[in-house]
């Protein structure tokens, strides 16, 4: 099966590090998938990284100008030259993807003619003008394909622009486009690399019920799931928004949401025991725990928020018409995963992959 990777995918995990990514590579090292990535995705990976890091710098130069301002005696600390740490991490994004075993497909080979008639026709991933670099993605695919003719997957979280009205299903003008070069070529979506892990690796992987019960009742001496959740608990403060649903049903509580804090580890629930190609096993599971939030409620709204004993307001004055306000016991469900050793239950990694108020 030929898998081919969007954008979306390294949009919160520029290393293509984690769990997911390492089960990918089961795959790939098995023959059960061959995974594609476009020259013009690592190019957009790259440019993002040069976006974050000068707007890192900016932010830095600004606070050190209204430091030398309220002290008189600070400088702007020497900062990474940009050119330098951009062309650093392309080599090591390059080098992770060689490891994991994707392999990278070159620009498409067509004229400039070609994509503005698609443009003008509106043909996704067109839309409305915009949509370039998903074009050019997309006619890498196809020249792939055209090349060697097999279903395929693509992985990426913009269903808006390369899927149809059913989940998982391309848009149609990317069926046509598929039909004009064999009938017989399949092509669907998944939104993450977990989602395609779910669906593609896990059930060929071997499940280790045993351990599994074991794990669950806390019989297996060598490692306690619940401690060593309870052990990265403090983690969720750092999930990026991809992983985090956070809302509070009865009011409205602004963006940005985080989690400041999480604690009440309850519920544990081993769901998946495996075993990966290199021996290592592979644990997922969910847990209950209640955590505080902190956001942005309207001043009018905060005080009788406040008086009812349901937001701490933490800053009154955030600007002109919002309080910084923290939100406490907010009951949250958890998904993590984590690699060990079975001989001696030596944990190798761990990772929160989701979590959800509820």
């Amino acid at each position: 099966m030929k898998v081919f990777l969007d954008t979306g995918p390294f949009h919160d995990n520029i290393y293509a590090k984690g769990e997911p990514f390492d089960l990918l590579a089961d795959g790939i090292a098995q023959g059960w998938a061959e995974v594609f990535v476009s020259d013009v995705v690592i190019q957009e990976v790259v440019n993002q990284v040069r976006k974050r890091i000068e707007k890192a710098k900016k932010a830095i130069e600004a606070s050190a100008d209204e430091l030398q301002q309220l002290t008189g005696a600070y400088d702007t600390p020497e900062l990474p030259d940009s050119k330098v740490e951009v062309s650093e991490f392309e080599t090591k994004f390059r080098d992770r993807l060689e490891e994991l075993g994707i392999k990278m497909l070159p620009l498409p080979s067509l004229n400039h003619s070609e994509l503005l008639e698609r443009d003008k026709q509106n043909r996704k991933p067109f839309s409305e003008g915009r949509g370039y670099r998903d074009a050019l993605i997309w006619e890498s695919i196809l020249a792939h394909i055209k090349n060697e003719p097999d279903d395929f997957i693509l992985v990426t979280t913009n269903a808006r622009d390369f899927g149809g009205k059913s989940a998982g299903t391309l848009h149609p003008d990317l069926v046509q486009d598929i039909r004009s070069l064999s009938e017989d070529i399949e092509g669907r979506l998944r939104a993450s690399i977990k989602d395609f892990v779910d669906s593609e690796i896990k059930p060929k992987l071997k499940s280790v019920e045993e351990l599994k019960k074991a794990l669950q009742r806390g019989t297996y001496k060598p490692l306690d799931v619940e401690q060593l959740v309870g052990e990265h608990l403090d983690e969720l403060a750092e999930l990026p928004d991809s992983k985090l649903r956070i809302y509070v049903s009865d009011f409205d509580l602004d963006d940005p949401v985080t989690i400041q804090s999480a604690e009440n580890l309850e519920g544990i629930e081993v769901v998946d025991v495996l075993e990966r190609t290199s021996g290592l096993i592979y644990v997922e599971g969910n847990a209950r725990c209640s955590v505080t939030i902190d956001g942005y409620v309207y001043k009018s709204d905060a005080y009788n928020l406040e008086e009812q004993g349901r937001i701490h307001v933490t800053d009154w004055h955030w600007n002109e018409h919002y309080a910084a306000v923290e939100v406490g016991d907010v009951p949250m469900v958890v998904t993590f995963s984590f690699t060990f050793n079975r001989d001696n239950g030596e944990v190798k990694s761990f990772e929160f992959l989701r979590a959800e108020a509820v």
